[in-house]
């Protein structure tokens, strides 16, 4: 693109437009009545103005770069300098808040010290490394504004469309592929959000998962749960309009009318103890390594302090893309979730481990002991650990609604029959 820039820059298209200037009439040049006027009031004809050589403000074409297609050029690349400047602070803050995180875990413990030269030192430079590239092309993108010299106008992606059909866009060879250039970007975005930004394609896995997350948020709200934070999910970039962009350590969190909080959390990263107290309400001791469960749904109750809530339950989802036949042995794989543990309590936590899989709609806990009704019933004992099979089919929204929904009320539902379990024993050894 920026070589095609160049030569447009050397034979912009313009077009004349009039204008009033100061300048002396030309030999049989056609004078307008006002300036006739004008020239009277002075005492001279217009023969005499125009052979004395006398200054009068006259009507004069001069050529403009402000044509049609210069503007949906310089509004093109303003659209690419929004996203950039955007992915540009959006990767500043990663950067950041990894540095914090990385001064805050400290480097005693061996095995994290290893985490964060394997995964997090790696990032952290990937990111510097972005930023700077970032900020050339932001200082490319508004050199090249300049240079067009043409007031800068927001331009929806159907704006953008219809231009590229005017007469020298199709004709010019240079405007031609700069048109042509144009239109294969806004062709190949994924999901068009404000004046044609977009996000690019990902993997099915990753849609996959993503997708099971924002089901099962749905299905909270289905359930009667209200949304009161959706931090690192939603950024607003206009009134009424919001990118979604799904991080890891993203979490969503829901008010139940009984005072508990689910907190829906995406890919969180589990540490060891060491390494997650202070900021986490989870841990793990099985592994060196750090556990990234696709989603963690979390329920907390409120303690003696209103805006004090503690963790009391939690139910770990490993979404797969994948066959009925796979199902179980994934579980098998995942089946070591159960060890996380409770920052606050040092307990297991984890009272649940399911695989979403991309098959139809069904609740089927491992345990065949365990039923699991539509209504959210389940005939288990609150001490039980539960794992299981939830079927998610994207191509069957009237069934997979219905079936995350009986989940997520089986979740709170066991949930406090493990609270109230808890509770009984505790008086019972007071």
């Amino acid at each position: 693109m920026a070589s095609i820039l160049a030569d447009i820059l050397e034979d912009p298209h313009m077009e004349l437009r009039q204008r009033r200037s100061i300048r002396r009439p030309r030999p049989g040049e056609r004078l307008m009545p006002d300036v006739l006027q004008r020239i009277a009031q002075r005492g001279l004809s217009a023969r005499e103005a125009v052979r004395t050589g006398a200054l009068v403000e006259l009507p004069t074409a001069m050529p403009d770069r402000d044509t049609r297609e210069n503007s949906v050029i310089v509004a093109f690349m303003d659209l690419l300098w929004w996203r950039v400047d955007r992915s540009l602070k959006r990767a500043r803050a990663e950067r950041d808040m990894r540095l914090a995180r990385k001064r805050s875990f400290g480097l005693d413990d061996a095995a994290l010290a290893r985490f964060i030269q394997l995964r997090e030192e790696p990032k952290i430079a990937r990111l510097r490394e972005i930023i700077d590239a970032g900020e050339g092309i932001v200082t490319e993108i508004r050199r090249a504004m300049r240079s067009f010299a043409v007031p800068v106008t927001r331009m929806s992606r159907q704006d953008f469309l219809g231009s590229f059909n005017s007469p020298y866009f199709r004709s010019h060879r240079h405007y031609a592929r700069a048109a042509r250039l144009m239109h294969a970007f806004l062709d190949t975005t994924a999901v068009v959000v404000e004046q044609g930004d977009a996000e690019g394609a990902k993997s099915i896995e990753t849609i996959f998962e993503q997708w099971v997350f924002f089901q099962i948020s749905a299905a909270c709200q289905a359930v009667g749960l209200s949304c009161i934070s959706h931090n690192s999910i939603f950024e607003p970039i206009a009134r009424d309009r919001f990118s979604v962009d799904l991080d890891r350590n993203a979490a969503i969190d829901f008010a139940a009318t009984d005072g508990r909080i689910v907190r829906l959390r995406y890919e969180p990263t589990i540490l060891r103890l060491q390494a997650a107290q202070g900021i986490d309400s989870i841990y793990q001791e099985q592994s060196s390594s750090a556990w990234t469960p696709d989603i963690v749904v979390e329920v907390l109750v409120p303690g003696h302090d209103p805006r004090d809530y503690r963790l009391t339950y939690a139910a770990v989802i490993d979404a797969k893309y994948t066959t009925a036949g796979n199902v179980w042995d994934r579980l098998e794989k995942i089946e070591k979730y159960r060890e996380i543990r409770s920052i606050d309590t040092g307990n297991q936590i984890a009272r649940q481990v399911w695989v979403a899989a991309s098959i139809d709609a069904s609740l089927q806990p491992r345990d065949k002991a365990v039923a699991w009704s539509s209504g959210g019933e389940v005939s288990a004992d609150p001490g039980d650990v539960i794992l299981g099979v939830v079927g998610a089919d994207p191509a069957d929204p009237d069934r997979t609604g219905p079936t995350l929904r009986a989940f997520v009320l089986g979740i709170l539902n066991h949930a406090e029959a493990y609270a109230l379990s808890n509770r009984s024993t505790a008086a019972q050894r007071a």
